[in-house]
């Protein structure tokens, strides 16, 4: 996901930072850095990941075992096809969400 997401413009969700690997390159130690920081300085960190990211690299960037790490899948790897798809997929991922932020 990145800080322009129609998701998170649609409800009206901040996202500071964004960890990505585009085209295979690994992030910057500067884009790492960047992340870890606006981390620690958050009143309320949330840090959302996708199914398959490094797992490492975000314990990285959030060593603090308080910070939770929901998985927002934008492809509903898991969910069948069928006429209730989007519905849930877009359940799936407000549960993900809410799951950080109600703590």
């Amino acid at each position: 996901f990145n800080k322009g997401c129609y998701f998170f413009i649609r409800f009206n969700l901040r996202v500071t930072e964004t960890i990505a690997q585009i085209d295979g390159v690994p992030p910057s130690a500067a884009q790492l850095s960047d992340v870890k920081t606006a981390v620690e300085t958050s009143d309320r960190a949330c840090l959302f990941s996708e199914p398959g990211a490094n797992e490492k690299l975000i314990k990285a960037v959030a060593p603090d075992p308080a910070i939770t790490f929901p998985v927002l899948d934008p492809l509903n790897a898991g969910q069948a096809p069928g006429p209730d798809y989007y519905a849930v997929l877009i359940q799936n991922m407000a549960n993900a969400i809410q799951s950080c932020t109600s703590n």
